[in-house]
């Protein structure tokens, strides 16, 4: 508990970003991301800067970095709309999501399945509302995105799809 906030008073996220960066070992990015959280949600003003780096990790060959980072943007952006506007701002993260979101349907091995499963639902929620709706704050770059990738599909159909799961 006093080494956090003795972290959290240095402001080290740059340092666990950077090293994320460069990070190959899934334990490892796993222990930098649980880390990333626990200094992001004892400081609220500081949440934004997690999340360019979770573009990449949502990416990730490895279904425990997928998962982690998945949970991570759920977390981040259950708690605030900073946080999803920034989501929204940042194609990358918002396209990993999203792709992260439909990725169950993709056959993975026994092992992985239950992981990235997870990571869709977590994917989910950092995208949807209760009401299984996109956040408000995401649903206009959401239709924005799915417009280009489909334009026969209306807009108010495109933002408006609720999540199968929650029928």
């Amino acid at each position: 508990e006093s080494s956090l906030r003795t972290l959290a008073a240095e402001q080290p996220e740059a340092v666990l970003v950077e090293a994320l960066a460069h990070a190959t070992e899934p334990r490892l990015q796993c222990w930098l991301l649980a880390t990333l959280a626990n200094l992001a949600l004892r400081q609220p003003d500081r949440q934004q800067i997690v999340v360019p780096i979770l573009g990449g990790l949502l990416a990730s060959a490895a279904p425990e970095t997928l998962q982690h980072a998945a949970l991570l943007a759920a977390t981040l952006s259950n708690r605030s709309e900073a946080v999803r506007r920034t989501i929204s701002d940042d194609p990358t993260v918002l396209q990993s999501l999203l792709a992260l979101e439909e990725a169950p349907d993709n056959p993975a091995p026994v092992g992985e399945a239950p992981l990235l499963q997870e990571a869709a639902q977590y994917a989910r929620w950092a995208l949807r509302t209760a009401d299984g709706a996109y956040h408000p704050d995401l649903a206009p770059r959401v239709q924005q995105l799915r417009s280009k990738a489909d334009p026969a599909v209306p807009p108010s159909k495109q933002v408006m799809e609720r999540d199968p799961d929650q029928m």
